[in-house]
């Protein structure tokens, strides 16, 4: 099975994966986009499709006075006995919590909430049914991964609390997940922070609450010294098991775009094939994540295991040790085979993906997302338009939520575009944004105003913002339309009078809008979409992204 990287690109981070039957579905952080922890569906593990949210209503949590990248951190998905379990946490609001639902397209309850400090929790069902609650957190002023059994249903902690583990020995043990398998418990977690030294790493004991004792080959997941490697800061876990006995684990990463030690697509899912050797998890290619992949289960969807998958499970023996010497060996050519092409491509085919939100449905879809918790008279599609009711919140403001539409940006190459509808736009600021957070965006905005029209490229930069681009428009002028174009470069804003021709207003680098650019910690990534600001914004035409990459692109070294 030969499959890309990563399965879910642009901003999906800290993904969490269950199985039920022939099913996968895997959620994702949100923070302070809205809804709240989108869930996936898949058959395949490589092909995903949105499935619903998790955080739907105001009852569930309001994200008004979050910060960017505050709000919903991690989550953790979970099945049990017919029933859905989601586990997250809500940075400066209730904490960690817990929603749940028969169907993993909801309804899904109103938090079931959890007293105990920390963040990252998760689930783990005992083969005697005990459910047990595990997190980063601190007991009596001990840090580390914290342990106790709980009522799903209900909240109620049923146990003492323990410290279970402090980690491997890097920082910020995080993102803990137990599993089961031969009488052992495994601890899966990440270190090193979620930046260029994230990994993963794992223990195991035959007690869940004490003598854990870590994997001899930890780190499990790790490119920390590589940084020629074009995906960086692998970690945050989460191992399943398919239908016919295959392991698999789900990760976050990014890709960088140049070579420099930068992102801006935020960090994205990536799934790696698993083989236990001596009782240990081997994950990826030695440890290893790649944009594109080869798994030695070739039979993992096409049907049960056959003889050609046997006899490749057969090569890798667990549990007598057969197998170490060839996979040392093994790994030793590949490390040399990779050191002579630092830089390669399988193919020059450019591939496309187009996706459109048309005007002419009934109601917003799903797959946008929405800065806090939206104010839905703000927001009105139909007929052939789309109208934004601009509030007296906006792109800048730390907190509120602005009249704005996103869609993540999945690759570094993409075109964005709408047209805007100028005769029915009211005064106000309306347009296109390329937006990261509220202090690092890029906007092309129509300003109508007492003394005109204008179209203008605002600037906003940290604690800076500027105009730096603006052109009059003629009062009469009904129409014009708008793109956004991006590549590994920087950001390029253009406006067209017929919608043929195209004339560029400005640019943007590619640099401001990345997470090591950003004045406070962040955990999210550039998006593109369309707002207004202090009045209504009509748009037409609908709203198109296309993105483009070159398959086989990168699988080995950073681009020139």
């Amino acid at each position: 099975m030969r499959y890309r990287n990563p399965v879910l690109r642009g901003f999906h981070p800290d993904p969490s994966i269950c199985r039920v039957e022939e099913d996968f579905y895997m959620a994702t952080s949100s923070f302070t986009y809205w809804p709240g922890v989108p869930v996936f569906h898949s058959r395949n593990l490589t092909d995903w499709s949105l499935a619903g949210h998790c955080l739907t209503r105001d009852s569930q949590v309001r994200l008004e006075e979050r910060r960017s990248s505050r709000g919903i951190f991690a989550p953790t998905l979970r099945h049990h006995e017919g029933r859905f379990y989601m586990i997250t946490t809500d940075v400066d609001g209730i904490g960690n919590f817990i929603v749940h639902s028969p169907s993993i397209g909801g309804p899904w309850s109103d938090p079931v909430v959890i007293d105990q400090n920390g963040i990252d929790p998760s689930l783990f069902w005992d083969e005697d049914g005990t459910c047990w609650y595990c997190g980063k957190g601190s007991l009596e002023g001990k840090r580390g991964i914290i342990a106790f059994v709980l009522d799903p249903l209900t909240g109620e902690i049923l146990s003492d609390k323990y410290v279970i583990s402090k980690g491997c020995g890097g920082k910020c043990a995080e993102g803990p997940h137990i599993y089961k398998r031969d009488g052992w418990y495994y601890l899966l977690t990440a270190e090193g922070g979620t930046q260029y030294s994230h990994r993963a790493v794992i223990q195991r004991s035959r007690n869940l609450i004490s003598g854990y004792e870590p994997c001899p080959h930890n780190p499990l997941l790790s490119h920390q010294e590589e940084n020629w490697r074009v995906v960086q800061a692998v970690g945050h876990g989460d191992l399943v098991q398919d239908q016919y006995g295959n392991w698999w684990a789900v990760c976050l990463g990014i890709r960088m775009f140049g070579d420099y030690l930068l992102h801006n697509l935020g960090r994205e899912t990536f799934l790696v094939p698993v083989v236990w050797r001596d009782g240990w998890p081997v994950m990826g290619k030695d440890g290893r994540v790649e944009l594109m992949m080869d798994s030695k289960t070739e039979r993992m969807m096409d049907g049960p295991p056959g003889t050609e998958r046997d006899e490749m499970c057969a090569a890798e023996p667990e549990g007598d040790g057969t197998g170490t010497a060839k996979a040392e060996e093994t790994k030793a050519e590949e490390t040399k085979a990779e050191e002579t092409k630092s830089e390669e491509t399988e193919s020059e085919e450019i591939v496309r993906e187009q996706w459109e939100l048309d005007f002419r449905a009934d109601r917003m879809p799903g797959d946008l997302w929405y800065i806090r918790n939206p104010h839905p008279h703000c927001y009105e599609i139909g007929g052939g338009r789309l109208v934004l009711r601009g509030n007296d919140t906006g792109l800048d403001n730390a907190t509120g939520s602005p009249a704005c539409i996103l869609r993540e940006q999945r690759e570094f190459v993409i075109d964005a575009r709408s047209c805007v509808d100028l005769k029915d736009c009211g005064q106000g600021r309306f347009g296109m944004t390329a937006y990261y957070s509220s202090y690092n965006h890029y906007d092309m905005a129509v300003v109508k105003d007492e003394t005109g029209c204008r179209l203008t490229l605002y600037k906003h930069i940290h604690d800076l913002g500027a105009v730096t681009g603006e052109i009059r428009l003629d009062r009469e002028r009904e129409k014009l339309w708008l793109r956004i174009r991006a590549d590994r470069e920087g950001y390029y804003f253009d406006y067209s009078l017929n919608s043929r021709d195209w004339t560029e207003l400005g640019r943007g680098a590619i640099a401001g809008l990345c997470t090591e650019a950003m004045m406070e910690r962040s955990y999210t990534g550039t998006m593109v979409g369309l707002f207004a600001e202090h009045g209504q914004g009509v748009f037409e035409e609908g709203f198109l992204i296309i993105s483009e990459w070159m398959e086989g692109e990168m699988i080995h070294g950073i681009p020139r």
